[in-house]
């Protein structure tokens, strides 16, 4: 038994199961029953809240070329470009958009620089100019159409539903991630409409779900240790009789079950399910922040620590627990022993 509760963990990932938090209250309620130990409250304790948007979004310099130097660029591919980027659409345009035009625009100025620099040197160095500052801070564009943007707002949001394991939001994370690489290492290339359909799928993401349940976990186990602590330092839950054998009481019995049904056979496997499920997924969010560190602001950084510190505390939770059940199982005789344990 023991050695399943250890081993749980490592349960394939089943793509169908949704993961209720209330199976934690449930789980604590019936062990404090068995157990016949009130109940604790709760330990409050503050969720980290990602920061608003204009508290993140990062200011980028708003260089662009005249109306003379725009006439002079001729036939020049990124004549379009700016025309667009320079409407009253552009510069209204969302940090989404504003992404977009900027790739676009590096996809075709020097091409454009080269062609100018022998009839026109000095705007083919004005465009080079141009063409370094949008390089320097492209990362923070980036990060402004989207781990600063409201579809990854929408998906660190938590809100209260079911967990569930969803593919397709993992593949658009990873795409996506792919997508950054590309661009951070001067591949420019960017398809509006698979941008935009990626972006969609994230927001519907559960990143903020999964948080919140790796933060009830810990809260809720600290509770249940708690529980099965303050059972050992009172009173035993079975007894070694005068010959020699082990009385077993009915109250164990309904703990053993407890441990079993709703630990085991609930918490365990939700638990199995959301460490795959997290594992893929924040490992192409933790990615994307990798390759934008420089870009991260403060606040962002200060709230990213702290996220992680709940995944943490959540998974030494799971760890701890099956730790402070081991001794009352084994008085009870539901772990088998060993020489010198």
């Amino acid at each position: 038994m023991l050695r399943f509760l250890l081993l749980a963990l490592s349960l394939p990932l089943i793509l169908s199961c949704d993961v209720s938090n209330s199976r934690l209250s449930d789980y604590t309620t019936r062990l404090s029953r068995s157990l016949e130990v009130d109940k604790p409250w709760l330990l409050e304790r503050v969720e980290p809240v990602l920061p608003r948007l204009r508290e993140l979004r990062q200011p980028i310099t708003e260089s662009s070329i005249d109306l003379l130097d725009f006439l002079s660029l001729g036939g020049c591919e990124l004549q379009g470009v700016i025309a667009e980027r320079n409407s009253s659409l552009g510069r209204l345009a969302t940090p989404t958009t504003r992404l977009v035009h900027e790739l676009e625009f590096l996809a075709v100025a020097e091409a454009c620089a080269e062609s100018l620099s022998v009839e026109d040197p000095d705007l083919a160095e004005l465009l080079r100019e141009v063409i370094e500052t949008k390089e320097r801070e492209l990362p923070m564009v980036i990060f402004n159409a989207t781990l600063g943007g409201e579809e990854f707002r929408g998906f660190w949001r938590a809100r209260g539903r079911d967990v569930m394991v969803d593919p397709e939001v993992i593949a658009a994370v990873r795409d996506l991630r792919s997508s950054i690489e590309g661009w951070m290492s001067g591949n420019y290339v960017v398809d509006r409409q698979a941008f935009v359909d990626q972006l969609d799928l994230i927001r519907r993401g559960q990143g903020g779900d999964y948080v919140q349940y790796w933060f009830d976990l810990s809260v809720y186990l600290e509770a249940a240790d708690e529980i099965v602590n303050s059972r050992m330092s009172t009173r035993p839950l079975c007894f070694a009789t005068e010959g020699g054998s082990l009385l077993k009481t009915a109250q164990a019995e309904i703990f053993n079950n407890v441990v079993m049904q709703f630990f085991i056979g609930g918490v365990q496997k939700d638990v199995a399910v959301l460490s795959r499920g997290s594992f893929d997924l924040f490992a192409e969010t933790d990615r994307i922040e990798q390759l934008l560190v420089e870009a991260l602001p403060k606040n962002y950084r200060d709230w990213q620590a702290k996220r992680q510190l709940v995944l943490d505390d959540g998974a030494n939770a799971m760890n701890r627990h099956v730790k402070v059940l081991k001794p009352l199982l084994s008085q009870c005789g539901f772990l088998p022993t060993s020489p010198g344990s």
